[in-house]
Formats: C-alpha cells, structure tokens, sequence
C-alpha cells in the first residue's frame, strides 16, 4: 500500500510562473512554454502540478479560439498570491486577478495578444544582453483617484469630454542613454478606420494628434519619473493591408512619423529589437524599434 505524497514544494521557476501570472494577469500555456520551457509539454505536464497543489487555477478558452483548437488559461490562484506575496512583499489582495474569469471572444484574444508582444520585448530586451531595458504599464492597470478608480495610462481631455486609453505605455531604456516614450495600439482589424463609430481609427488618431499637441508626455515623465521629449505610436496590425491603411491615415491627421506599424506575426519569432520590421510610411524602408 502505498504511503501519503510528499507535500509540494514549489521550486524557484515555479514561483518565477507565479510572478508571471501575477505580471501579465492570464498566460495561455505557450506563453508560458516560450517563457520558461524548452518545450510545451514539459509547460502542461507542470502547470497540471501547479493546478493540483491549487497555486494556480485555469480555465478553457474554448469561446475565443478557433474551432478545434484547445489550451488552457491560466491565472493566479489565492494559495499561490500567498506564496508570492511572501516573496515580493505586496498584499494578496493586489496580487489576484478579478474574481470572474473573462468569457468574451475580443478580450480573450486581445490580451493574448497584447501578452504576445509584452513578451516579445522581454526577449528582445534580454537578448540585447544589457543595452537595453524596458518599462510597461498595460491598459487594464487601475489606481485610485478622486475616490474612483481610472486607468493608469489613460489621458484625459476635460475641454472636449473625451478621454483616450492606450493599450499599454512603454518605454525602451539604453543603458546609459536615453529613454524613448511609446503608446501601444492592439489592432486585430474589426474596427472601422473612418467614420464616425466612436471606435474607429481616425477618431483615435486625431485624439493621439490632440494629445501630442499639448504635451502627453508630460503626464507619461511623472508615471515612468523619467523626462521624455515626445512619444512615438507603435501599432500591431494583422497584415499587410490593415498596415498600408494605418500608414496612409497616419499621413491624413498629420502623424507622421510618430506613427509605427508592424505586423502581428512578428511575436512569433523570438525578440529581436534590431530587426528593421517597423514602418512609418508606405514608400519608407521599414526602422527597427531602437533607431
């Protein structure tokens, strides 16, 4: 008969899994594979451990992935916030995600998304073997202010009533030089470019246009601490078509150059920050995101 388990004991990559939850919110299993694995089943035979020992816990995607296609998602659970909280020193209570586990096809797909890149400039930023840093605040990050809570790298304009919410502000640090200030833009090619949909792109740029006129980056240099000159808009599209557009209505709001545009494939290939894979205009040659 065989005896009672030995009690779990998270090793150190475990709990640097732990972090990464905590860092990025949801990690699919091949995020996590990318960022701590040589291989994805190596990744789903310990996250099914960590599951077990109930430091994490995990949900199908099944509503926001192709048909067919199946992962889990994974996010923090209480034990495991715990664990960490001891570790880095922050309150559980900051450390959990939001109780209810996203069910929705745009948002699912779009964090993803948003994670892919996030990921990919760690890579890059690793891979530059300390030239480089970076800094990165998410859309969904949340302080009070005024007894209500706001989105950190939400930019406010109380004259016109609008407000404008990247979907991350970065920068990119050279060790022993400057920073560069970017806003993040997410496009997975459902919202108009023109027209007046409260949602389409030229609405979004002209208030980038409004923004940059009156000195964003100003709001940007408290967050980071850090002095910043400008700020430049990097864009993820998901092809060649929706980037000759962003490119074209960049030039017709008078955004050019701070406009750059990419393609949504370039995540899938490791980080590389000098690879010249940017654009900023249709006739230009494509900058690599430390020029």
């Amino acid at each position: 008969m065989a005896g009672p388990s030995a009690p779990f004991s998270p090793t150190f990559r475990d709990q640097q899994i732990l972090k990464d939850l905590w860092l990025y919110r949801y990690l699919q299993t091949p995020q996590i594979a990318r960022l701590h694995f040589d291989s994805l089943k190596v990744a789903q035979r310990r996250m099914r451990r960590l599951h077990e020992a109930k430091l994490v816990e995990r949900f199908r995607a099944d509503m926001a992935l192709r048909a067919g296609f199946r992962t889990w998602v994974y996010r923090l659970a209480r034990p495991g916030a715990q664990l960490l909280s001891r570790e880095i020193r922050e309150p559980v209570k900051s450390l959990l995600p939001p109780i209810r586990s996203p069910a929705g096809l745009r948002y699912l797909e779009h964090h993803r998304e948003l994670t892919d890149f996030r990921i990919w400039l760690r890579e890059g930023c690793r891979f530059s073997e300390g030239e480089f840093g970076y800094r990165f605040i998410p859309d969904y990050e949340e302080i009070r202010h005024m007894g209500r809570r706001r989105r950190r790298v939400a930019l406010d304009f109380p004259e016109t009533q609008t407000q404008l919410i990247p979907d991350g502000v970065f920068t990119l640090d050279r060790q022993g030089g400057r920073s560069v200030l970017f806003t993040l833009e997410i496009d997975r090619g459902t919202e108009p470019l023109r027209g007046r949909h409260p949602s389409s792109i030229k609405r979004k740029f002209l208030l980038y246009e409004h923004a940059f006129n009156n000195c964003a980056e100003k709001q940007y240099s408290k967050l980071f601490e850090t002095e910043f000159r400008g700020f430049r808009i990097l864009c993820i599209v998901p092809d060649e078509r929706r980037r000759l557009g962003f490119l074209k209505l960049s030039e017709e709001v008078d955004l050019k150059p701070l406009v750059w545009v990419g393609l949504m494939d370039l995540s899938a290939s490791p980080g590389d920050l000098t690879k010249a894979m940017w654009k900023t205009s249709p006739e230009e040659d494509p900058h690599a995101l430390t020029e």
